[in-house]
Formats: structure tokens, C-alpha cells, sequence
């Protein structure tokens, strides 16, 4: 038994020494990514399947964030401004603005109570299609009503392109300068290279397994990891890729609630009186850095094979403890380990000293 706890212990060492490389300390990854994005896109004339509407660019329908960016797929603009006019939440709830009919007991609208698009002035108004929805006082026409903006789809999209600057470092580890060891993705040649510092919309989205079409009015929210395993005892930074890139969407796809990504924004006019209301459905797309990088450190290998070594006490412990108080000849092993004395022969020793004191 007692050998056989020594092999494990010793394997144990082994193992955490070898395969899960005990000899080497860890410094996990940090750094800063960022976006530049450029394209041109475009919407369809009102009825038309081929005439161009409105060309936007990359400023009109992107919105960069900390190591990211959001580009739209679909628009819809409201020209709106200051006055009363029928609501259009049907959505249920205490924010829903329908009513019966302008005649009680059939008027459930009430004065001063607050709806999706306003405050209720208590008068019910018919809309086209015959339905019925209270009158509020706010930002008329209110978004989803039959006068607001309805959503367009923005063509093109799909080949805007993002230029992504990754700078990471390894805080603990240095060069033969000195330096923090740092891995970038701009210094190679004297240009962008497409699947490496260069991506299209299209391309981070195939890497999620989206299709732009089943998105473009709902949106959708995708992170990209740039994943490093870089073992500095057998490559250098330069020759460690977090390449090929990992992707994935993350918003809940099925969510009766909330999914996709949209927001909205507004140009209001000096007087503050008009505004146009642009609500932006799209794809958001955010990149983070994980992973570490490794190096032989004789401090880790040593306190890795000292703390195994340690374990080479149990096998005394568990050894001793079998023989005691588990296998039928305990008693006998006992008594070869113990051996017993009268108290009076325990005390000769200092009855001794005393006696030469």
C-alpha cells in the first residue's frame, strides 16, 4: 500500500509538472482594440425595386463603442414636432394607448395619464383602419403610427469593412529589452490585410453562423474573441496568432421579449419645437481579448515539485491508519509499533535526575 501511494503521489507530480506544464508561469492577456469602419450603403425608393432612395455612409448608420461597433440594417425616420395627436401602443399593459370608441362608456382614455407616446389628453380618436387609440400630447406622429416612419432596409451593408487595431501585452513578462512583451496586428506590410486586421460585416457574421438576412430588421449582438495560447519556451510573440478568429451571437434569438439590437437617436431643431426621430436596427459587433501566454520559471517548478513531494507524508499516514484500525491483524501491528511501560519505568529517567541534582 504504502508504495503504491508513493507511485501515485510521483505521478501526480508528473502529471502536474508535464502535462499541465507546473514548470511554466502564466500571464494572462490584456490590451485595448480599435474600430475604424468604412462603406457605403443604400435604401430603395418608396415602390420602387431598383431605384436607389437614399445613399448613407459609414457616418450616418455607425455608431463606435469601446472595442466595437454598430452598423445599421434598417432605418426608419419620423419627422415629428410638439402637439397632440392620436397614440398607436398597442402593445398592452398600462402603456397601451387603445380605446373603444369616442363615446363612453366605451372611452377608457384619461387625462393627464402617461402612454408609450405621450400624456393623455382624455379624448379618443379613430384612426385609419377604423380602430381607436387616446389622444396624447407629446411628439405627434408618434413612431409606429400609420403617419410615422416605417423601416427600410439599408442594402449594401454586408460588405462594410472594419479595420481592427489590436494591441495586447503580458504583464510579468519581458523581452531581452527589458520591455513588457506586446503582440499587434499592425505590423505587417505597409496596408490592411483582409482576414487579418481587415474584416467585412459579412465575414464576422458567417464566422457566427448569421445570415444578414434573417437580421437586418431585428439585429443582432455578436462577439468576437481573439483567443491567445502562446507558449513563449517554443515560438516567439510575433509567431503567436490568436488567428483563426472565434465568433458568436450572443442576444437571445427566441426571446419573445427582448432580441436583436436596436436604439434610437434624434435631431431636434434649434427651438426644440420639431425633431427627426431615426430608429436603427442592426448588427452590433464587439471584440475581446482573452487567453495568456506562458515561459519556463524555475520558481513554478519548484514550488510545483515541492508541494508534491510533500504529499509523500500521506503515504505514511494512510499506511499507519490501514494497519491500525482497518485490516484483522491491527492489533498485532499495534503492538509492533507501540511498545507499552509501567508509568514507574516512564519516571526512573527523572527520579535519576533528581537524585544527581
Amino acid at each position: 500500500v504504502y508504495y503504491v501511494i508513493i507511485l501515485a503521489v510521483l505521478g501526480y507530480v508528473a502529471y502536474a509538472v508535464v502535462e499541465e506544464r507546473g514548470y511554466q508561469k502564466t500571464a494572462a492577456v490584456t490590451g485595448a482594440v480599435d474600430v475604424k469602419v468604412k462603406g457605403q450603403g443604400f435604401t430603395l425608393a418608396e415602390g420602387s425595386l431598383s431605384e436607389v432612395g437614399r445613399v448613407y455612409d459609414a457616418v450616418d448608420l455607425t455608431e463606435l463603442e469601446t472595442a466595437g461597433f454598430f452598423i445599421a440594417t434598417a432605418v426608419a425616420e419620423t419627422a415629428q414636432n410638439r402637439s397632440t395627436c392620436a397614440g398607436s401602443y398597442a402593445g398592452g399593459g398600462s402603456l397601451d394607448e387603445r380605446c373603444g370608441g369616442p363615446a363612453p362608456p366605451a372611452n377608457n382614455c384619461s387625462e393627464g395619464r402617461i402612454t408609450w407616446n405621450g400624456v393623455q389628453t382624455g379624448a379618443c380618436l379613430e384612426v385609419a383602419g377604423g380602430a381607436h387609440f387616446c389622444e396624447v400630447e407629446g411628439w405627434c406622429p408618434g413612431e409606429g403610427s400609420p403617419a410615422g416612419g416605417k423601416m427600410k432596409t439599408v442594402n449594401n451593408t454586408e460588405h462594410f469593412t472594419a479595420f481592427v487595431r489590436v494591441n495586447a501585452k503580458f504583464p510579468g513578462f519581458t523581452d531581452s529589452h527589458g520591455q513588457t512583451i506586446r503582440w499587434n496586428n499592425v505590423d505587417r506590410g505597409d496596408a490592411p490585410i483582409e482576414g487579418y486586421n481587415l474584416f467585412s460585416v459579412g465575414e464576422i457574421l458567417d464566422m457566427a453562423g448569421v445570415n444578414l438576412d434573417d437580421v437586418r430588421e431585428t439585429g443582432c449582438d455578436i462577439v468576437v474573441t481573439w483567443h491567445f495560447d502562446c507558449d513563449l519556451d517554443s515560438e516567439t510573440i510575433e509567431n503567436c496568432s490568436p488567428m483563426p478568429l472565434q465568433a458568436a451571437r450572443i442576444d437571445t434569438v427566441d426571446s419573445p421579449v427582448s432580441r436583436g439590437y436596436n436604439f434610437r437617436r434624434a435631431v431636434t431643431t434649434a427651438d426644440g419645437k420639431e425633431r427627426l426621430l431615426t430608429k436603427l436596427s442592426g448588427v452590433r459587433i464587439r471584440m475581446q481579448l482573452t487567453g495568456n501566454a506562458r515561459r519556463f520559471d524555475l520558481v513554478e517548478l519548484l514550488t510545483h515539485v515541492g508541494s508534491g513531494l510533500a504529499l509523500l507524508g500521506v503515504a505514511t499516514l494512510c499506511t499507519d491508519a490501514l494497519l491500525l484500525y482497518v485490516l484483522p491483524e491491527k492489533r498485532v501491528y499495534g503492538q509492533l509499533k507501540y511498545e507499552a511501560h509501567e508509568a514507574h519505568e516512564l519516571n526512573e529517567p527523572l527520579y535519576a535526575l533528581l537524585d544527581n541534582g
